[in-house]
């Protein structure tokens, strides 16, 4: 069976599990590989076969979405042009991973195609959302990347559909501590920004990995770094607790390690808000934003809150198996 897999390049969550699920999936089927957008840090070791400028997002440097950049960036009629190009003939499936070219190229085209992605989870009513249902954003979470078929992963089962979370080989094997480290991943903030709240607090060393940093700079307490995954998982290594945006594949990590965890889901994002709450269901702390008393929810957070831990299987016998009823249906 020949399979195109396509994933999209806006946030690194997206291609983190392709370097997982795509080698795997090698070992069973003749599998391609189509990624589009350009906003991950993450490079992927194996061949791409097709790289579109396909549709992102950009953000501000104060936690949230900027529309007028967003706009600015938006190319449709070349996003039309490469769907109407896009030729899937011959392909007997398409496994898409919150990849909008390929998804509306099936739907046209009439192509079978399997969604395998965290977003695919929100086709399913039981997955958390927030009290209040935001109708534009639920809209835009299921004809992004539009399919009738899926699989969905999340922080927790909540659908027949829906499976844990993929957490890559290199993060399952690490061997962690726990120090008075914290690590920080808010890309939507810039450095400057987070240092102003995270210097008073002498006690930690703040490890900070941000877009806007193009060498390591370290400041008293505070250490700056580009994004990087060996950085990362360096870092990652010894922290005891870590500070990041409301995204999937992040906090899942820590969550497998057991590490004390803090979310700020990035203003705007809808599906980080429905993160946020499936998180606060979990009981980890779930900060709106940063703000003006956010040193003190800070210390209150690190003296006070307890770490969670969920030990997620390991994945890629589910997978197969969902990906073989999917084409036999």
């Amino acid at each position: 069976m020949k399979i195109l897999y396509a994933t999209q390049a806006t946030g690194n969550g997206h291609l983190v599990r392709a370097l997982e699920i795509v080698p795997f999936l090698r070992q069973q089927f003749d599998v391609e590989v189509f990624v589009s957008g350009c906003q991950a840090q993450v490079e992927l070791p194996f061949s791409v076969d097709y790289q579109k400028y396909g549709l992102s997002f950009s953000t501000s440097k104060r936690g949230g979405i900027s529309y007028l950049k967003t706009a600015r960036s938006l190319r449709p009629i070349k996003l039309i042009r490469d769907i109407k190009a896009c030729k899937l003939s011959d392909y007997d499936l398409v496994i898409n991973d919150f990849e909008p070219i390929t998804a509306w190229a099936c739907r046209i085209k009439k192509v079978p195609i399997l969604a395998m992605s965290h977003q695919a989870s929100f086709f399913s009513e039981k997955t958390p959302r927030p009290e209040k249902l935001n109708r534009k954003q639920e809209f835009i979470l299921r004809n992004y990347a539009p399919a009738k078929h899926y699989i969905g992963f999340h922080f927790e089962s909540y659908d027949e559909n829906i499976l844990p979370p993929v957490i890559p080989r290199d993060i399952r094997q690490l061997e962690v501590e726990l120090k008075n480290e914290i690590c920080v991943y808010l890309p939507s903030y810039h450095p400057k920004f987070l240092a102003n709240h995270f210097k008073g607090i002498k006690h930690y060393r703040f490890r900070i990995f941000s877009p806007f940093v193009r060498g390591m700079e370290s400041h008293q307490n505070l250490e700056f770094h580009p994004v990087s995954r060996e950085g990362w998982l360096s870092a990652f290594r010894n922290a005891g607790s870590v500070i990041m945006g409301a995204g999937f594949e992040g906090p899942a990590e820590v969550l497998h390690h057991g590490k004390r965890l803090m979310v700020i889901p990035m203003q705007g994002q809808y599906e980080q808000v429905c993160n946020a709450e499936a998180l606060k269901r979990l009981g980890v702390n779930v900060q709106s934003r940063i703000q003006n008393d956010f040193e003190d929810r800070l210390r209150y957070w690190l003296e006070e809150s307890k770490s969670i831990q969920i030990v997620y299987p390991d994945q890629q016998s589910f997978i197969i198996d969902r990906i073989g009823s999917n084409v036999r249906a």
